[in-house]
């Protein structure tokens, strides 16, 4: 038996399946699915199971680097906005990046998956972009520094990886120059 608390076999084989940079989907009972994009239904009945509970079970196997929410879910403030704020707070959510709902579900077609739940609230959907578990960086951010400071922050590490958290955010402060 798993030790974690997520059962479902189709979620937990995505999950361990994910590469850096998938997209996982958790949306509400209406999130339209394009074709040849998996489902992983869960929902049973209206509310169940709730997106929150839903969300909370996935980040507790899955990396992640960083989640997208639809403009009109901040606009319409669904209940489960405050738990998506709270885990973001915490950064259990990394960073969080904003489109239309309409570019939200074009993204479905580039996800990996898309987790129906039954929830039954508009715009309570998030997109959660797959991270990795280990120091992608040769240099640790707790020992070394970036050496090259002849070319601009937040790109500095390419030099040395190709991984994408690096090319984004900061790995490690630059030194003073």
């Amino acid at each position: 038996m798993k030790k974690t608390p997520l059962l479902n076999i189709a979620l937990s084989r995505l999950i361990a399946s994910l590469g850096h940079g998938d997209v996982v989907l958790i949306g509400d009972a209406g999130l339209p699915v394009p074709a040849g994009v998996e489902l992983i239904d869960l929902a049973l009945t209206p509310g169940i199971p709730d997106f929150i509970s839903t969300l909370h079970t996935v980040l507790a196997e899955m990396q992640v680097e960083s989640h997208v929410l639809a403009d009109e879910t901040l606009q319409h403030r669904p209940p489960a906005l405050a738990g998506i704020e709270l885990l973001h707070a915490r950064g259990e959510l990394g960073a969080r990046h904003l489109m239309s709902h309409a570019a939200f579900k074009q993204l479905g077609a580039q996800a990996r998956a898309i987790v129906r739940t039954g929830e039954c609230q508009p715009y309570t959907n998030i997109a959660l972009v797959a991270g990795v578990t280990f120091d992608c960086c040769p240099l640790s951010t707790r020992s070394a520094r970036c050496l090259n400071v002849s070319i601009t922050p937040n790109v500095c590490c390419e030099v040395y990886c190709l991984c994408l958290p690096c090319r984004v955010l900061p790995c490690w402060p630059r030194p003073a120059t």
